[in-house]
């Protein structure tokens, strides 16, 4: 009897130490919003991010291990975060940042300046800023903050009514970030929505509202793939309204095609997934599709026709001498001692990588592939891209509330390290980007895919969709 009481009592005391630690746990899930905000206020606070880049770095990481821990805790038990709550904190992160100077990034200049002359009357695409004579002292002061002045302006049709839409807010800065971050907001609602069709908790949701990238560069920086980002999340909604995307509606598809036209017509980058997009619907679906994509494209394009060409010349370009932070290039451009022989190996192999995933998924077209595929064409694309940009990585970390995974998680952070080269560009003027960093950013995410998917095949965690291998 005395062998089996001490079983007893060992088992009690074990029962009474895991509930002990998981009421710990329950209490530090709680006051995590909270931490997370805090941290935001310490980054928003800086006189100038350009000069507390470590911090940032370490900030931003440990916020991210906040939401690891989040995704982690709510796999095994339930998280009884509102929508409503989610989106509040989201808001009041971003709202940090709104008020403050875009140090990261001047891309918002031009964004200024296109809405400015839109506003009087004068066509974005037929000048480009260093050929105009200002007079006006506000314009004078946007214009010697344009970078690559020399140049006509890049962005399409959409996204110029849209910096129109801003100037109309208020004729700087602060109108256009204002609209930009109602567009994150609506795209977290949008994430919302899209989860309650897979019947995934909401709470996810954080993975992408709370996660600094999209704070520090659309709140932050005030980047336009925020409005992007919102078209193509209204896309996906309405592909994965019903449980065979093949049985929508045609009129909805049409749909569809038009806000997938919106999106690349804010900026040209998720024409990516425009095969993808089409392989799968049905024949009918496709033409609905297509209509919607094209009439939307011809109609906006038509309002700036014909100067609209003149954006090409500055695509090219861009296409021809645009790097940043890709290892991947840097390596194959010093291997062949050619930027043009790399990039066309790296553009040749996303294109097979493409083209295969979107194939493989014709042969099990589903909601939960559907999505896993653009996932992943996503996250080849951003490997592959000679310039690697940290807001291009919103393209990948927009899905990660509905696929989960280790690769992504590091990839929205690592990409902070290539802010670096800010440092001494602000302090020398000095633009010198690091080797290391370069191969850090790049193989830390690749590394993270590899160990996560080794941890499975040698202890599968079924509930964690962090580690799950979702085949």
């Amino acid at each position: 009897m005395s062998l089996a009481n001490d079983v007893s009592i060992v088992k009690n005391k074990k029962i009474n130490m895991n509930i002990k630690d998981s009421l710990k746990t329950f209490k530090f899930l709680n006051i995590t919003p909270l931490i997370i905000v805090a941290s935001f206020s310490i980054l928003s606070i800086q006189n100038d991010l350009r000069l507390s880049i470590p911090l940032l770095i370490g900030l931003t990481a440990f916020i991210v291990i906040l939401l690891a821990f989040i995704t982690f805790y709510g796999e095994t038990r339930q998280i009884k975060w509102s929508s409503t709550f989610i989106i509040l904190v989201a808001l009041l992160i971003r709202l940090l940042f709104v008020f403050r100077q875009p140090e990261l990034s001047d891309d918002i200049f031009r964004y200024l300046w296109d809405g400015m002359q839109l506003l009087n009357g004068n066509n974005p695409y037929s000048i480009p800023p260093d050929s105009v004579i200002v007079i006006n002292k506000n314009l004078v002061n946007i214009k010697i903050k344009i970078n690559h002045p020399q140049l006509i302006t890049i962005y399409p049709p959409a996204a110029q009514i849209l910096f129109v839409i801003g100037v109309l807010f208020s004729k700087t800065i602060i109108g256009i970030k204002l609209l930009l971050v109602i567009f994150d907001i609506l795209t977290c609602f949008i994430i919302i929505k899209i989860l309650k069709i897979f019947d995934i908790p909401t709470w996810k949701s954080v993975i992408y509202a709370w996660n600094p990238l999209p704070v520090l560069e659309i709140a932050g920086s005030g980047h336009i793939d925020a409005a992007t980002l919102f078209f193509l999340s209204v896309t996906i909604l309405i592909l994965c309204s019903k449980s065979n995307i093949k049985e929508i509606d045609n009129l909805k598809i049409f749909a569809a095609g038009i806000t997938f036209g919106c999106s690349f017509l804010v900026k040209l980058m998720p024409v990516i997934f425009l095969p993808l997009f089409i392989i799968v619907l049905n024949k009918k679906g496709r033409l609905f599709f297509i209509s919607g994509f094209v009439f939307i494209i011809m109609f906006l394009s038509y309002l700036f026709y014909p100067e609209l060409f003149n954006m090409f010349k500055t695509l090219a370009i861009y296409i021809k001498n645009w790097e940043f932070s890709n290892y991947a290039f840097r390596f194959l451009k010093k291997s062949f001692s050619s930027g043009n022989i790399a990039r066309l190996i790296l553009f040749s192999l996303f294109f097979i990588l493409n083209i295969t995933l979107t194939l493989h998924l014709k042969r099990n077209i589903s909601k939960f592939y559907f999505i896993k595929t653009t996932y992943l064409i996503a996250f080849i694309f951003l490997l592959l891209n000679p310039t690697l940009h940290p807001w291009y990585i919103l393209y990948l970390v927009v899905f990660l509330p509905l696929y989960t995974k280790p690769e992504g998680i590091v990839f929205g952070w690592v990409i902070f390290l290539s802010y670096y080269v800010q440092i001494e560009y602000f302090l020398n003027r000095n633009w010198t980007e690091d080797d290391l960093i370069s191969a850090i950013i790049w193989f830390s995410p690749i590394l993270s895919l590899l160990i996560s998917r080794l941890i499975y095949f040698i202890k599968p965690f079924s509930s964690h969709s962090l580690t799950k291998y979702n085949p």
